[in-house]
């Protein structure tokens, strides 16, 4: 067969030779090539850390000893640094560990156990890499956008609050004036009462006439200014029951927030492209100690009450417009 011939080994026997076999023994080699170029990286970073190296002659020892420039000895340290021992990153080539190294932390392992499990090539990886940074991007500007309407939200509760405190304050003016005027008209009243009665005692004089018409005016004026007064009052009454009502039930988010479908989305992404793969670890998950199995249900729980949530939320609104 063309995919298959024979071949000595080094005790003398023929052996057949197949593909598989040649891609198995390259797997194992790449196995040994990962472990060895990060056991170098730590060596190096043990050498560097102790300050073994004489002052100025670490780029001469790394040449000699290691066989490398400075700057790849650097990118083996980075690596060994950032690579666990016994995680599925230890078993991947260098060059898949460096893309896999430009994601966040949490996400890394996840990863390279999906790089393992579907034997990604690099551009493979590369590609996958792009794509949850591109969801991992957007997470974070959904994170910054909800951010700025929180402290929007915030600003407005602060502006309310002073808005409220300032008429507050307004409105306790306002009383007193209002208690000065009412007291002013019963006074014109009052005043005008005794002059008509003396008026009606005696023949009453010019002078008297005019003293009349005067309290007469001023009542007058009196009585529409305490209407006036009374009008403001009410209208500043509605207006600080309208501040304690939105303070009350804070400010709408969905007015304040720019938080929609789209920003939903690109979080779902971001938190389907990091945690997506849990429904298709039940093998892995059936090996798991049963405490880290009831810190994964316990977050389980958390995203299925958050989902609740949202479907309430949503009946709340479908709600309120009908009923609207």
């Amino acid at each position: 067969m063309e995919d298959e011939k024979a071949l000595m080994n080094a005790g003398g026997n023929v052996e057949l030779v197949t593909l598989e076999n040649i891609e198995t023994r390259m797997a194992v080699a790449w196995e040994n090539v990962a472990r060895n170029y990060l056991e170098v990286g730590r060596l190096l970073c043990e050498a560097k850390d102790r300050k073994l190296v004489p002052h100025g002659k670490w780029e001469a020892w790394v040449a000699e000893n290691a066989h490398m420039s400075e700057r790849q000895a650097q990118k083996l340290m980075q690596m060994a640094r950032a690579v666990p021992q016994g995680s599925a990153l230890a078993q991947l080539p260098s060059s898949k560990v460096q893309a896999i190294l430009a994601l966040p932390e949490s996400a890394r392992e996840d990863m390279a156990q999906r790089a393992l499990d579907e034997n990604m090539t690099v551009r493979k990886l590369k590609e996958q890499i792009d794509e949850l940074q591109e969801q991992v991007t957007e997470a974070r500007q959904s994170e910054r956008k909800m951010a700025q309407s929180v402290q929007q939200a915030d600003d407005m509760r602060a502006r309310l609050h002073a808005d409220r405190k300032q008429l507050e304050d307004d409105r306790y003016k306002m009383i007193q004036q209002q208690r000065e005027w009412r007291a002013e008209v019963e006074r014109l009243k009052s005043a005008l009462k005794a002059a008509e009665q003396r008026s009606n005692e005696s023949i009453i004089s010019p002078e008297a006439q005019r003293q009349i018409d005067a309290l007469r005016a001023e009542l007058t004026e009196a009585e529409a200014q305490a209407e006036r007064q009374a009008a403001k009052r009410q209208a500043m009454e509605e207006q600080l029951l309208a501040y304690q009502r939105e303070e009350a039930h804070g400010v709408d988010m969905a007015e304040s927030s720019s938080f929609g479908s789209s920003e939903l989305g690109a979080a779902v992404a971001a938190f389907i492209g990091a945690a997506g793969v849990l429904p298709h670890m039940g093998a892995t998950l059936a090996e798991t100690g049963e405490t880290e199995r009831r810190r994964l249900l316990g977050y389980v729980e958390q995203v299925s009450a958050w989902v609740e949530g949202c479907r309430k939320a949503l009946g709340t609104m479908q709600a309120h417009v009908e009923i609207k």
